[in-house]
Protein backbone atom coordinates (compact mmCIF):
# COMPACT_ATOMS: atom_id res chain seq x y z
CA UNK A 1 0.00 0.00 0.00
CA UNK A 2 3.05 2.26 -0.20
CA UNK A 3 2.64 4.91 -2.91
CA UNK A 4 4.81 4.65 -6.02
CA UNK A 5 6.23 8.12 -5.29
CA UNK A 6 7.75 6.78 -2.05
CA UNK A 7 9.38 3.85 -3.84
CA UNK A 8 10.99 6.23 -6.32
CA UNK A 9 12.07 8.54 -3.48
CA UNK A 10 13.64 5.59 -1.66
CA UNK A 11 15.64 4.49 -4.72
CA UNK A 12 16.88 8.05 -5.25
CA UNK A 13 17.86 8.35 -1.58
CA UNK A 14 20.04 5.24 -1.75
CA UNK A 15 21.57 6.40 -5.04
CA UNK A 16 22.45 9.78 -3.47
CA UNK A 17 25.07 8.31 -1.11
CA UNK A 18 27.62 5.75 -2.29
CA UNK A 19 28.56 4.98 1.33
CA UNK A 20 25.04 3.97 2.35
CA UNK A 21 24.31 0.25 2.45
CA UNK A 22 20.55 0.67 2.63
CA UNK A 23 17.86 3.32 2.82
CA UNK A 24 14.39 3.72 4.31
CA UNK A 25 11.73 6.36 4.96
CA UNK A 26 9.93 7.89 7.91
CA UNK A 27 6.99 10.16 8.61
CA UNK A 28 6.11 12.33 11.61
CA UNK A 29 4.12 10.64 14.36
CA UNK A 30 0.85 12.53 14.61
CA UNK A 31 -0.88 11.08 17.66
CA UNK A 32 0.11 10.24 21.21
CA UNK A 33 -1.26 6.69 20.94
CA UNK A 34 1.25 5.92 18.17
CA UNK A 35 4.10 7.42 20.18
CA UNK A 36 3.53 4.81 22.88
CA UNK A 37 2.47 1.89 20.66
CA UNK A 38 5.16 -0.82 20.40
CA UNK A 39 3.75 -1.83 16.99
CA UNK A 40 4.69 1.63 15.65
CA UNK A 41 8.44 1.60 15.08
CA UNK A 42 10.18 4.88 15.88
CA UNK A 43 13.43 6.16 14.40
CA UNK A 44 15.88 8.98 15.09
CA UNK A 45 18.44 10.25 12.62
CA UNK A 46 21.42 12.56 12.50
CA UNK A 47 21.69 15.81 10.53
CA UNK A 48 23.11 13.92 7.51
CA UNK A 49 20.04 11.71 7.03
CA UNK A 50 21.67 8.69 8.67
CA UNK A 51 19.54 6.57 10.99
CA UNK A 52 20.90 6.52 14.54
CA UNK A 53 18.47 4.03 16.09
CA UNK A 54 15.11 2.31 15.62
CA UNK A 55 12.93 1.31 18.55
CA UNK A 56 9.50 0.11 19.56
CA UNK A 57 9.74 2.53 22.49
CA UNK A 58 9.32 6.28 22.24
CA UNK A 59 12.58 7.77 20.98
CA UNK A 60 13.73 10.29 21.69
CA UNK A 61 12.34 9.82 25.17
CA UNK A 62 10.58 12.93 26.45
CA UNK A 63 12.16 12.82 29.91
CA UNK A 64 10.86 16.18 31.12
CA UNK A 65 7.42 15.97 29.50
CA UNK A 66 8.03 18.87 27.10
CA UNK A 67 5.86 17.45 24.32
CA UNK A 68 2.39 18.77 25.05
CA UNK A 69 0.80 19.10 21.60
CA UNK A 70 0.53 17.16 18.35
CA UNK A 71 2.65 19.84 16.63
CA UNK A 72 5.46 19.24 19.10
CA UNK A 73 5.01 15.49 18.74
CA UNK A 74 5.42 15.74 14.97
CA UNK A 75 8.52 17.89 15.40
CA UNK A 76 10.39 15.33 17.48
CA UNK A 77 9.03 11.84 16.78
CA UNK A 78 9.32 9.88 13.53
CA UNK A 79 7.50 6.69 12.55
CA UNK A 80 9.56 4.29 10.50
CA UNK A 81 7.92 3.20 7.27
CA UNK A 82 8.69 -0.48 6.70
CA UNK A 83 10.22 -0.21 3.24
CA UNK A 84 13.90 -0.63 2.42
CA UNK A 85 16.28 -0.20 -0.48
CA UNK A 86 19.48 -2.27 -0.39
CA UNK A 87 22.57 -2.42 -2.53
CA UNK A 88 22.56 -5.92 -4.06
CA UNK A 89 25.95 -6.96 -2.65
CA UNK A 90 25.04 -5.68 0.79
CA UNK A 91 21.74 -7.55 0.85
CA UNK A 92 23.63 -10.83 0.38
CA UNK A 93 25.93 -9.97 3.30
CA UNK A 94 23.02 -8.87 5.50
CA UNK A 95 21.11 -12.09 4.87
CA UNK A 96 24.15 -14.15 5.91
CA UNK A 97 24.53 -12.49 9.34
CA UNK A 98 22.88 -13.95 12.41
CA UNK A 99 20.46 -11.68 14.28
CA UNK A 100 22.23 -9.16 16.51
CA UNK A 101 21.67 -8.62 20.22
CA UNK A 102 19.77 -5.37 19.62
CA UNK A 103 17.69 -6.97 16.87
CA UNK A 104 16.65 -9.76 19.21
CA UNK A 105 15.69 -7.30 21.97
CA UNK A 106 13.64 -4.93 19.80
CA UNK A 107 12.58 -7.48 17.14
CA UNK A 108 13.78 -5.05 14.44
CA UNK A 109 16.00 -6.45 11.69
CA UNK A 110 17.41 -3.04 10.67
CA UNK A 111 19.27 -2.92 13.99
CA UNK A 112 21.45 -5.76 12.70
CA UNK A 113 22.78 -3.28 10.13
CA UNK A 114 23.38 -0.44 12.58
CA UNK A 115 24.97 -2.69 15.19
CA UNK A 116 27.52 -3.82 12.60
CA UNK A 117 28.38 -0.17 11.84
CA UNK A 118 26.77 0.20 8.42
CA UNK A 119 24.91 3.29 7.22
CA UNK A 120 21.15 3.41 6.76
CA UNK A 121 20.03 6.57 4.94
CA UNK A 122 16.65 7.93 5.99
CA UNK A 123 14.43 10.86 5.13
CA UNK A 124 10.80 11.81 5.53
CA UNK A 125 8.51 10.35 2.91
CA UNK A 126 7.31 12.87 0.34
CA UNK A 127 3.86 11.33 0.51
CA UNK A 128 2.61 9.95 3.82
CA UNK A 129 1.61 6.32 3.26
CA UNK A 130 -1.19 4.54 5.08
CA UNK A 131 -0.34 3.00 8.46
CA UNK A 132 1.63 -0.24 8.41
CA UNK A 133 0.19 -3.73 8.55
CA UNK A 134 1.63 -5.25 11.71
CA UNK A 135 -1.28 -6.78 13.61
CA UNK A 136 -4.49 -8.74 12.95
CA UNK A 137 -6.42 -5.51 13.46
CA UNK A 138 -4.30 -3.83 10.76
CA UNK A 139 -5.08 -6.66 8.32
CA UNK A 140 -8.79 -6.24 9.02
CA UNK A 141 -8.49 -2.48 8.41
CA UNK A 142 -6.80 -3.03 5.03
CA UNK A 143 -9.31 -5.70 3.97
CA UNK A 144 -12.12 -3.28 4.77
CA UNK A 145 -10.36 -0.49 2.85
CA UNK A 146 -9.96 -2.71 -0.22
CA UNK A 147 -13.57 -3.90 -0.03
CA UNK A 148 -14.87 -0.34 0.28
CA UNK A 149 -12.72 0.71 -2.68
CA UNK A 150 -14.19 -2.03 -4.86
CA UNK A 151 -17.79 -1.03 -4.02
Amino acid sequence: MIPEQNIIQLAELLASDDKASMATLSTPIDCFDDANNPNVVKVVNDDNKNALYFSRSMIPFDRDGKIQSVNELQQYLQRHIGIYAYRAGFLKRFASWPPSVLEKLEQLEQLRVLQRGFTVKIEQAGLIPPAGIDTKEDVARVVKFLQDRDD
